[in-house]
Order: structure tokens, then sequence, then C-alpha cells
């Protein structure tokens, strides 16, 4: 296993700016990506402020006690009660199978970082990762892509769809009966070999140990980093809410102050020529009202919220936060700032959409006293197979073409094996019968003018005729290079699946049946660089 590092063109302009320090991005954050000290201000900073570390640990030990691969995290735990300790933080939606394979190399750069941070500090930093519980799109996490017939031919497989329920993704319980008949089509999808038999047991028993979606990936997740202590937290875990009493106290308070903070980091943003991460409502009170597990967006409205379905008075949402927390829920401006509130953290990781929406809340954490985190993007890769790696060699195209996309290198390979030239003979040939031709329209004119456009048509059947076999010889030809193009495409498929990054597209699961079910602490193990290349893993 080794790895290369490439340059690769962000799509998203303000990750892209934040990485490479632009001064008018970096503006929009407390601390500087290329400040080598960031983590020790962070950490001095931090000692400044009270967290409920003990409360916290007791609520995560309950919930991780439920989770069969707990021992490393237990110990985490444990070390959570030092008063010095910190947390490294990153997280995503409960995806099925753990979604695509981002959120391995999030939740990877997430422990690396944590493991180095304490090396540095002298202090514990622990790996949480936020599993995004509240939200409620369905749609977003329930299916992922397997083979269908031939190699070439890739469909999303997704699980019966709920998503009109819109409840939230912690209270989504499983249809054990439905969910192990779309495992059961995963697996069949993969090529059987040592490992698939193992890999399919250990995700049948996850799901039957699990009610809802966020407990499968949460089994999931602590059985693939079971050696590394990867803390997970259900943002919408009611033991966490009761925690959270005070936060949502203090976001009712000053609700109207946080939506003008926000609006204010919005047009920061759009001042600098960008579009607003965040879709902007004015009267967005920026917490959903949650009933029978379905969340409501909470509208401002004077002096009081409407949940959609009623209308609530200051202070009865302030009761509701104190008595009822369970009831409340954060929207994507709200939940950065309940994660400062409950958690000491040193770094949040996330991926460029991520950083990009952060850049709008600057005024927002300022609201409350507290500093936007260090923001680190997490590790992107494409993993290279053993078949595909020899295909690269065998047709000299390097990982870096391949990450452009194959098309150009696959003409270039087949124009060079093609032992007549089709297009140029067809060119020649269409050229000469044009010019007899014309005798013959010429001919047909003067005889009788209204021939014209028979001739004209007469000349039109004769050279698509032509191209019909041009066509043809072209298409006999590509036929005996069928093996080898088809060779290409797979190549893009491998690294540029559907015209999306692989990390977006594949599921760990594909290469866990190829490689074992050690593949992730492999990975792991190879201490990938946070230079902000992009890593291409050679299995």
């Amino acid at each position: 296993m080794n790895v290369k590092e490439y340059i690769l063109p962000l799509t998203n302009d303000i990750a892209k700016g934040y990485i490479q320090s632009d001064e008018k991005i970096a503006s929009l954050f407390d601390y500087s990506l290329n400040d080598e000290m960031k983590f020790h201000k962070r950490k001095e900073d931090l000692e400044k402020r009270n967290f409920q570390r003990q409360e916290l640990a007791s609520v995560l030990e309950k919930a991780h006690k439920n989770y069969k691969y707990n021992t490393k995290a237990l110990e985490q735990i444990e070390r959570l009660k030092d008063e010095n300790s910190l947390f490294v933080v990153g997280g995503q939606q409960p995806g099925v199978l753990t979604g695509p394979l981002y959120t391995i190399y999030k939740a990877i750069t997430v422990i690396e970082l944590a493991k180095e941070q304490e090396s540095e500090l002298g202090v514990p930093v622990i790996p949480l990762f936020w599993i995004a519980g509240e939200d409620h799109d369905f749609a977003e996490i329930h299916h992922i892509f397997i083979q269908s017939n031939s190699n070439n031919n890739w469909k999303k497989h997704a699980i019966s769809d709920q998503s009109l329920n819109k409840k939230m993704l912690s209270y989504l319980e499983i249809e054990q009966k439905d969910v192990k008949q779309w495992l059961e089509k995963v697996f069949f999808s993969y090529k059987e070999t040592a490992h698939t038999k193992e890999l399919y047991n250990v995700a049948l028993e996850l799901l039957e140990r699990s009610n809802t979606f966020v407990d499968f990936f949460a089994e999931l997740m602590s059985w693939l980093f079971k050696e590394e202590g990867l803390l997970l937290l259900d943002s919408a875990d009611k033991n966490v809410r009761q925690l959270e009493k005070t936060y949502f106290v203090k976001m009712i308070e000053q609700n109207q102050q946080i939506q003008e903070a926000f609006i204010e980091g919005v047009r920061q943003i759009e001042s600098l020529g960008f579009t607003s991460p965040i879709e902007l409502a004015v009267e967005n009170g920026n917490l959903f009202y949650v009933e029978n597990g379905k969340r409501h967006r909470i509208d401002r409205e004077g002096e009081h919220f409407n949940t959609g379905k009623r209308t609530l008075s200051t202070d009865e949402l302030l009761k509701i936060a104190k008595e009822s927390p369970e009831y409340l829920s954060n929207n994507v401006v709200t939940r950065p700032l309940m994660q400062e509130e409950l958690l000491p953290v040193l770094a949040f990781v996330g991926g460029p959409g991520e950083i990009a929406y952060w850049s709008t809340l600057k005024e927002v954490f300022h609201l409350f006293s507290y500093k936007i985190p260090p923001l680190i993007p997490r590790i992107a890769a494409t993993i290279v197979d053993r078949q595909t790696e020899k295909w690269l060699e065998e047709y000299q195209v390097s990982a870096e073409e391949a990450l452009q996309g194959v098309s150009q290198e696959k003409n270039k390979w087949y124009e060079k094996q093609k032992k007549w030239n089709v297009e140029e003979t067809a060119i020649l040939v269409k050229e000469k019968i044009s010019a007899v031709h014309r005798e013959f329209q010429d001919l047909a004119t003067a005889i009788d003018p209204s021939l014209e456009k028979i001739a004209l048509k007469n000349y039109q059947i004769i050279e698509g005729q032509l191209t019909y076999l041009e066509k043809k010889l072209e298409g006999q030809i590509r036929k005996q290079y069928e093996v080898e193009l088809s060779h290409f495409d797979l190549i893009e498929m491998s690294f540029s699946p559907d015209g999306k990054p692989q990390e977006r597209f594949f599921n760990i699961f594909y290469y866990l049946n190829q490689y074992g079910s050690d593949l992730v602490p492999r990975i792991s193990s190879l201490q990938l660089k946070r230079n902000y290349l992009h890593k291409v893993i050679y299995l």
C-alpha cells in the first residue's frame, strides 16, 4: 500500500480561498489555517471556559455501552473526565453502511489529528464523531451504489423510501425485514471473496442490534474504528438534550440577535463576491420544534414563535427548553454553536461545503463571546485497486490524468492501434463522389430544372450510405479492441464514477469485500499528510 499526492482544483471557492489562506476569506474565521500555533492558541482560549465534562462522560458512557465494539471508546470516555481534555470533532449524517467514502476519511482525519495534538499539547485529545441524527432528509442517506449485471453499469440501491415521514433520523426505526433484503442485495452484487461471508455476517449482526438508522451507523463506525476509540455522539440523543437545556435557553433569549449576526455574516460573504452557502430567510428562528419525531421549522413573528402548527410565546418556548429540551432541535446555524457550547472543541474537521457554511458564522460565535474553532479540511482521497493499477500501467495513463477523466487518453490509445484510417478514407471518397455527382446534378438541371431537387436528394442518399458504411467500418474496428477500450471505461468508473469524485460515490464495504475488514486501520496507519493535496491510495 502506497500513496501519491496531486493538486486537484476545488470547486468550492470559499473552501479554496480558506485552504490557500486568502486574506479576505481568512478574515471570516478566528484562527488562520497556516498559523502553526493555532492549536496552542485554541487550547489557551478553551482553558478560560468551563464545560460539563463529567455529565457529558456519563451520557456518552450510557450510549456507548449499547454498542458491541466499545472497549476503547469507554477508555476514551474515562479520559474525558480530565479537566484539561479536548475534542477533535467531525460529523456527518448517518448514511447506510456508513454512506460514501468521505465519511470514513473524515473520521480518519479526526482520529489522526487528535493523536497528533495530544502529543503536541500534552493533554488528552479525544476524537469524536458528531452524528447528525437530528437531520430528517432520509433520501440523502438511504442508498449506496452497486453494480448491476455488467461491470460498467452501476445503479442507486435504496431502502424503501420513508422520507415522506420527515422524521429525524434518530427517530426513524429500521424495518428489519426490508433492510435485511436490501443488505442481501448489496452483498449479492459483490464478487465473492474470502472476506464476503465475514463482512456480511458482521453487517447483519450489527443491523439486528439496531433499532434506528443512527444505531446502525454507530454500530458500524464503532466496529470499523474499534481500535481507535472514536467516540460517537448522536445530536438527537435525549440524554444529550438534557445537557443542552441552558444552551437552548440562550438561543431563544437571544434569538433575534443570532439571526442578525448570521445576516451580517451572509452580508460579509456577499460583499466578497460569493453567494451565501446557507439559504437566508429573515424570519427563521434557526431552531426546530419536534413533534412525534418530526421537525417543524420555528419562525420568529415579533415576540412570538410559529412552528407551522402552533404559535408559542417566548415564555412558552423557554419553558419547553427548560423542561422538555428533546422537543427542540438545531438548524445549520445553531448546530455549530450548540457544539461549541457542549464540547471543548480543539478543532473541527470538515469538507469543502462545511468550511463554506461556517464562513457565515463568525458574528454568531462572537455574539456569545466564542471563537470559531480551527477548521481543518478532511483528507480527500481516491482508492486504486490492484486491477485498476495494472490497467493504468498497461495503457500508460497516470493517476493525475485519470483523476481528470480518461476519455482523451482512451481516444489517443485507440488511434494508435488502428491499422486503417476510416475517417480519412471516407472524406476522400466523399470528395471524389461529390465531384463526379456534381456533373450528374448539372446534367439533370440542364435537361429539366425541376429535376435539380431530385438530383440533390439522390446525392444526399448516396452520402448517407457512405456515412453509414463509415460508421459500420469504424464499429468493426472498435470491436476488435472492445476489451481494451472497456478497461479505459473501468478506469473512468473507478476514478470518476458517474462524473463524481470516487469518495462521493463508492461505499467502504465495496473495498472491504476485496481487501478485508482491516482495510480502514491500514489506511489510517499510512498517517496521510494534512497538506490538502488529493491522496491516491494504491492498495
